[in-house]
């Protein structure tokens, strides 16, 4: 915690690494000697977690993926997956993981919905595979923060199968807001992965278009709900609360639409390839419009996956840039957004250095690598 917090501070930032590298000591320490007896320690998780936050935004994806993986595993083998199912299989508290302390009992729901929440923006940016499936969670979703902060955890909260096909408002700025998006975009990475290996197998079958077209249903009216319960004015500056919502559901239209493009030859409608490739594009400008009020914001706010949908645009301009004149204008602009975060953001500072051919010889980007190694 103290060095993500020295992280937000001008003031306090030459102390990051310092307690960096301590922190990533102890670790460790407590992996080599703690063998079976503190290795499951909620602590340990909650630490493993935070500290990868730091590494994606801090020093490399690849390290800070490790450090998630190592936490991820250590919730599975905590099974807090299943926090909420008792020993008879049935929905109700763990009893054998001996927690009647409600906070504490929440405190574990909410580690597992961080490690949730990871798992799915990792794969998002590395087109990696799940390691939760979302079919066998049986872990009730966050109480809202206010409720976790004063102890009061009386009301019982809903189970996300449910709570994911619900028409109404998503909770603003909660944790299961989050959790929500975040299966969303997740859905749209495995629908991608199943229709590839589908294609590779025996071509795109019916129940591609059966997904398809379900998710797509999903995505379109959780935008809707979104961009009319959550506006985030061109004008005026914006809130993170309602930032972060609009990016992740445009994220999760952009990569939906773009599947069928990259599975175009095996698609016998060239005009639903063309629809969804238009909308590709719209999502792509309402992401450049919403990255544009993001960078109206003090560095410190911006949250360590902000700049995910921005890049995940840069992917899609650069791949339709070819046959749309138009996406070649925003392209630049992307690329210029990039540029301005990668000053204070090591997830586009290395997608940055993994394109140099994007960038012009004077771009600063030509000596990042030298200067991260000097």
């Amino acid at each position: 915690m103290w060095t993500i917090t020295t992280s937000k501070s001008a003031q306090l930032e030459h102390l990051c690494e310092p307690l960096y590298q301590s922190a990533r000591e102890l670790l460790g320490c407590l992996q080599v000697t703690a063998e079976n007896s503190n290795i499951d320690r909620i602590e340990h998780v909650q630490a493993l977690l935070i500290l990868a936050i730091y590494e994606f935004t801090h020093h490399t994806f690849q390290r800070g993926w490790m450090s998630a993986g190592q936490g991820i595993r250590l919730v599975q083998l905590m099974n807090l997956h299943k926090i909420d199912l008792n020993k008879e299989g049935r929905a109700g508290p763990d009893e054998a993981s001996g927690l009647d302390d409600p906070v504490c009992t929440e405190e574990r729901r909410r580690v597992f919905w961080i490690a949730y929440i990871l798992d799915r923006l990792i794969s998002l940016r590395h087109e990696s595979p799940l390691t939760f499936d979302e079919r066998v969670i049986a872990t009730r979703l966050p109480a809202r923060e206010e409720a976790f902060q004063m102890g009061q955890l009386n009301q019982m909260t809903g189970f996300l199968s449910k709570a994911i096909t619900e028409d109404g408002p998503l909770p603003k700025a909660e944790l299961s807001e989050m959790v929500i998006l975040a299966t969303l975009c997740g859905r749209t990475v495995l629908h991608r992965q199943q229709a590839a290996a589908e294609q590779a197998d025996c071509g795109i079958s019916n129940s591609f278009w059966e997904r398809h077209r379900r998710l797509d249903a999903i995505l379109v009216k959780k935008g809707q709900v979104i961009s009319t319960l959550q506006p985030v004015a061109t004008m005026m500056p914006a809130e993170l609360a309602s930032l972060i919502p609009n990016l992740m559901i445009q994220s999760a239209l952009l990569y939906h639409c773009t599947t069928l493009q990259l599975l175009a030859d095996g698609i016998e409608s060239s005009e639903m390839v063309l629809q969804c490739r238009q909308r590709a594009i719209l999502a792509a400008q309402e992401i450049i419009r919403l990255t544009e009020a993001v960078l109206q914001l003090n560095y410190f706010e911006i949250a360590p996956f902000t700049p995910l949908p921005v890049l995940l645009c840069a992917k899609v301009l650069m791949m339709y840039q070819d046959t749309d004149p138009s996406c070649v204008l925003q392209l630049q602009e992307v690329l210029g957004m990039v540029q301005n975060l990668a000053n204070t953001n090591h997830l586009c500072r290395e997608w940055a250095i993994q394109h140099p051919d994007l960038f012009g010889s004077e771009s600063d980007f030509v000596h990042i690598e030298e200067e991260s190694h000097g």
